[in-house]
């Protein structure tokens, strides 16, 4: 795991998290998925949500490799959260599609956030949700069909700063597991 991604001891709701060190292009870990399934996760940054665009969780049909098949990564663009389709740069900014820093769904440093999202590679839909909340800006019922095989999590630095992220308390399923325990 070497510097970029390690345990650290701080941790949601209990002793431990994923500390992904962002500096590089993509620190980022992958599981094994279905093309359907359920996701949540609790993650925080050392920083505000910024300006440049990258990603923190991905679906992906490829190896995992960043240039390897189908990505519709959730990550940052223009100080807001976004839903990014890797092969035509397509996104749906959480502000409804205004390329400003006004609306749209904010983190802020050193605070936990629940994230969840679904993901339907067949049925071409793809839902995300913060802290039990659904972006319907971020609804898509169009991209694809596509068959994931992987989900990553971490931090891929496109246009942007450096970053800290913490993950913990990740679920995957083909049920919503939802931002309680």
């Amino acid at each position: 795991m070497g510097n970029y991604v390690k345990l650290d001891s701080t941790g949601h709701s209990g002793t431990g998290s994923v500390k992904v060190s962002g500096t590089d292009f993509s620190q980022m870990l992958g599981v094994a998925v279905p093309s359907k399934f359920w996701g949540r996760v609790y993650l925080k940054s050392d920083t505000d949500i910024q300006m440049g665009h990258n990603t923190y969780v991905a679906a992906v049909s490829g190896t995992g490799d960043p240039n390897d098949g189908e990505a519709i990564r959730i990550g940052e663009h223009q100080c807001q959260l976004e839903l990014n389709r890797k092969s035509d740069d397509a996104e749906k900014l959480s502000n409804g599609g205004m390329y400003t820093c006004s609306g749209g769904v904010k983190l802020v440093a050193n605070t936990w956030y629940c994230l969840e999202f679904y993901y339907d590679g067949p049925g071409r839909e793809v839902r995300v949700f913060v802290d039990d909340k659904e972006v319907d800006a971020m609804h898509v019922t169009d991209w694809g069909p596509y068959d994931y095989k992987l989900f990553k999590f971490g931090f891929e630095k496109y246009h942007g700063n450096a970053k800290t992220m913490w993950y913990d308390d990740l679920a995957l399923g083909a049920e919503r597991a939802g931002c309680g325990t």
